[in-house]
């Protein structure tokens, strides 16, 4: 294969990706009713609902300022979302359920980025305080979630920092283990999110050499497991963590990897979970459901491989 033949085929691979996350963003919101925890639902609960809009807080936060939908989809994503925070009291959720305390910060993390009024800090400080004991028994990537999504708020509490946390993951303990179960790489790309603030800040600590040969080896594992939800987290964290990708043997595994997620994706956009098979059975409403968390990070993962 010659030079100009190799520059076409990059410059396809480019486009392809381009036009796979937009397919993933449409499919997303033309299911955006979903993520509207007050509609009925026959198979999931409360908690369950608040859960997926939590998740599309999430991910408008994880990459702000910059936007994965298009101008119009992003305008009405964020007015159904504004809607959504005046006119439900996630504080009660969060009263009755302390599980459910994290979508708190995460919704004034949006407000602020969104230059919205936030009210009752005070109130949800003090929800905070109370409930501290609480995180003692989390997991250790789980306690950085919520001292992560604490900071990112400005809300004060009593929670370790990041950096002391850190130790207490998987990443941190640095085993460097010849297995990983699945929880385990949750939690390495995860304390990754929040130890990088989302890419936004260098963090030579963990970007050592060994941790992109871990990050590399476990891509190439769950590309034999056919897991695009874990693969994707794992392209974000390479991302994140501002390595160079251009050494040949780098850039062929993540071509390899981006060349999956495209085969995987539905026509429609659509990325199915881990182990998830379709039936004509299926109602739209339990296709979101199983599907909507690997398509988002999926639009993550392409957008930033654009």
């Amino acid at each position: 294969m010659n030079v100009f033949m190799l520059l076409s085929y990059y410059r396809k691979e480019k486009m392809e990706s381009i036009k796979l996350y937009k397919k993933s963003a449409k499919w997303l919101f033309d299911n955006l009713e979903y993520f509207d925890p007050r509609n009925e639902s026959k198979i999931a609960d409360n908690k369950y609902k608040i859960k997926a809009f939590m998740e599309l807080l999430f991910v408008q936060n994880m990459f702000y300022p910059q936007k994965l939908f298009s101008s119009s989809e992003q305008h009405i994503i964020n007015n159904f979302i504004i809607n959504l925070i005046n006119n439900m009291s996630f504080y009660n959720y969060a009263v009755r359920d302390p599980d459910m305390i994290s979508v708190l910060p995460t919704i004034i993390e949006f407000l602020l980025n969104q230059n919205q009024q936030v009210y009752n800090i005070e109130k949800i400080e003090q929800l905070i305080e109370y409930s501290h004991g609480l995180s003692i028994k989390k997991t250790a990537f789980r306690r950085l979630d919520l001292a992560y999504s604490f900071k990112k708020a400005g809300l004060k509490n009593k929670f370790d920092s990041l950096n002391a946390i850190y130790p207490l993951t998987t990443l941190g303990k640095n085993g460097n283990n010849f297995y990983y179960a699945d929880i385990d790489v949750y939690s390495i790309t995860h304390t990754i999110f929040y130890m990088t603030d989302m890419g936004r800040k260098a963090t030579p600590e963990i970007s050592t050499l060994d941790n992109l040969n871990l990050l590399l080896r476990l891509i190439q594992l769950y590309i034999l497991e056919d897991n695009m939800d874990i693969l994707s987290e794992l392209l974000i964290c390479i991302k994140f963590l501002h390595y160079d990708l251009s050494k040949e043997n780098i850039k062929f595994i993540l071509d390899e990897a981006v060349a999956v997620l495209k085969k995987h994706q539905k026509q429609d956009g659509l990325m199915l979970g881990p182990g998830v098979s379709l039936s004509k059975r299926d109602t739209r409403e339990r296709i979101f459901r199983l599907n909507y968390h690997t398509t988002m990070v999926s639009l993550g993962a392409l957008y930033l491989y654009e």
